[in-house]
């Protein structure tokens, strides 16, 4: 059961981290298109859009990893429900902060319910019973959270580059 609790906080942080081809294009729409494609698990494409400073420290391999999990159907619960607006940019010659209302997945009370479910159902046998388990506990509705979050941007070799933000 601490196995399933493991997975399900890994898997919870990469919904996340989900929340991006180099590109020329505004940093917003960089941003956009960096949470879009996170959202849908293309991760390869997300990571194209990756200052290299954050690429050394995540390979892409990881990010592979991530798209994998988040194919999950019952992941994908959680993460369909995710929506972004982008309510402001700064830009200052090669640097910008795109500033992004994100509604995401309350992971506090995810992992509370995930608790409560583990401990209700010891005999859960894997990562899918325990995410459906936590599923039925908010009959469908998963509990959201709004977050204002800032990306810093960066261009490198003339296109915009997002760097992971702070929350991670």
């Amino acid at each position: 059961m601490k196995n399933i609790l493991t997975k399900l906080s890994i898997v919870f942080a990469l919904v996340l981290l989900v929340a991006c081809s180099g590109s020329s294009e505004e940093p917003s729409a960089v941003v956009d298109q960096f949470i879009t494609l996170g959202n849908k698990g293309e991760m390869e494409e997300a990571y194209k859009l990756v200052c290299k400073k954050d690429q050394e420290k995540v390979s892409l391999d990881i990010f592979k990893a991530q798209a994998e999990q988040l194919k999950n159907p019952l992941i994908q619960e959680f993460v369909s429900k995710a929506e972004h607006k982008i309510v402001d940019t700064q830009i200052d010659g090669d640097t910008a902060v795109v500033t992004v209302d994100q509604q995401l997945p309350d992971l506090a009370k995810i992992m509370q319910a995930s608790i409560q479910v583990a401990m209700k159902n010891p005999n859960l046998k894997n990562q899918d019973e325990a995410l459906k388990a936590v599923l039925d506990e908010f009959k469908g509705d998963v509990p959201m959270v709004n977050k204002t979050i800032k990306y810093n941007v960066f261009k490198e070799d003339g296109a915009w580059k997002v760097e992971f933000p702070k929350v991670f």
